[in-house]
């Protein structure tokens, strides 16, 4: 053969796998063939020295044929992957690899496709969860920023609810100091009433005393109208008998006319006091009548001054509760606006969570929808306008 006849013309020996032709087929030697030459180095043959491995080689290039048949479907098992996953990279989860791998790999395509499938539905299920989310976050945001809004508006209400209690628990107090002075102020009055009866009464003593006095005064007055009408009896006759005695008895008469007239004129004096004693003594009664009156009076005054006392010490006293009561409520206020105000800062935090966590919704909303699982097809839901 040709490479019989190359290798006649090299000098060396060659050395590797040698391929015979023979009737029963190829043989196959692992060996060397050396070239031989005579005295004139002139080629006369070949010697072909080798170990038959036909059984192994033939064994071996049927390995290589087995490999090369399970490379060469690695190789589409592969392609067909590379392709699929491909399509899945690009979101497109109805991939499916519909050509039929190898027995061996038939295993990994169902698995490919099933996984596949599960992922589907799984996208499907998470897309309408997701829009759920979504569209519940929505009403939530909404009722957020509604009740924020409501309870920012309650947290100012009360705010000017508390100063306006706290106005009117100042004016309560200030009246409740002015009804214990005035309280005050009606006890002296009704100690001073008091006192003034008592002095009604010693007055009314007192004109009973006058009156006591003037009827004894017009006594008197009327002793001495008698004195003086029995004096100028007296004198009367002391003059009749002077007369009698002539010229002895002129200056006993003389002494008689003096008394006479002394006598006229105390009696003349007598009947003018008289009347003004009269008039006196009515003046009198009637001002122990008056006083009388007054002191009736007086003690009326003084038992409406203490039923006024009463009433104004409880009036102070139920000013004072009412006022102690409004500073208890006005606390309280206080402390419920505290509450409102942490309460409002609390729902402007929630709202602004409320918004994150449906901003969050949306966009995971958004990137299912960019998923193809074929007919259900995940959509990215659209915000609702929730009324408020």
């Amino acid at each position: 053969s040709a490479a019989f006849e190359q290798i006649s013309e090299a000098e060396e020996p060659l050395f590797g796998l040698f391929q015979i032709a023979h009737s029963g087929g190829p043989r196959f030697l692992d060996g060397s063939l050396t070239p031989m030459s005579d005295h004139t180095g002139l080629s006369k043959g070949m010697i072909l020295i080798g170990r038959d491995i036909t059984q192994t080689h033939l064994t071996q290039q049927a390995h290589e044929a087995q490999h090369r048949a399970m490379t060469e479907a690695q190789e589409q098992v592969v392609d067909a992957l590379r392709d699929a996953l491909h399509r899945v990279s690009q979101k497109d989860l109805t991939t499916q690899i519909e050509k039929a791998f190898p027995k061996e790999y038939s295993a990994l395509r169902d698995d490919f496709n099933l996984a596949i499938s599960t992922l589907s539905t799984v996208i499907e299920t998470v897309g309408a969860n997701a829009g759920n989310i979504d569209s519940e976050t929505s009403e939530i945001t909404s009722a957020a920023d509604d009740l924020a809004q409501r309870t920012e508006t309650q947290a100012a209400t009360l705010e000017e609810t508390a100063a306006a209690l706290d106005e009117i628990t100042g004016s309560v107090k200030t009246a409740a100091d002015s009804t214990k002075r005035a309280a005050k102020l009606v006890e002296n009055a009704h100690q001073m009433a008091i006192q003034s009866e008592s002095v009604v009464d010693n007055t009314e003593t007192a004109m009973h005393g006058i009156a006591k006095s003037s009827s004894e005064i017009t006594n008197i007055i009327s002793v001495i109208d008698n004195i003086a009408f029995q004096t100028n009896l007296l004198a009367l006759n002391a003059g009749v008998e002077a007369a009698r005695a002539g010229e002895a008895g002129r200056g006993f008469a003389v002494v008689a006319s003096e008394v006479r007239a002394r006598a006229l004129q105390s009696a003349d004096a007598a009947q003018e006091i008289t009347p003004l004693i009269w008039a006196s003594r009515s003046q009198v009664d009637s001002g122990v009548e008056l006083v009388g009156r007054t002191g009736t009076s007086l003690k009326s005054i003084v038992a409406a001054v203490a039923e006024v006392a009463d009433l104004v010490a409880t009036l102070s006293t139920s000013s004072s509760d009412q006022a102690a009561v409004l500073q208890e409520i006005n606390a309280s206020v206080a402390k419920l606006d505290a509450v409102t105000q942490r309460n409002a800062a609390m729902f402007e935090e929630t709202t602004a969570a409320s918004h994150a966590l449906r901003g969050q919704a949306h966009g995971l909303s958004q990137k299912i929808s960019e998923f193809n699982i074929g007919q259900h097809h995940v959509e990215s839901p659209q915000p609702q306008q929730i009324a408020s």
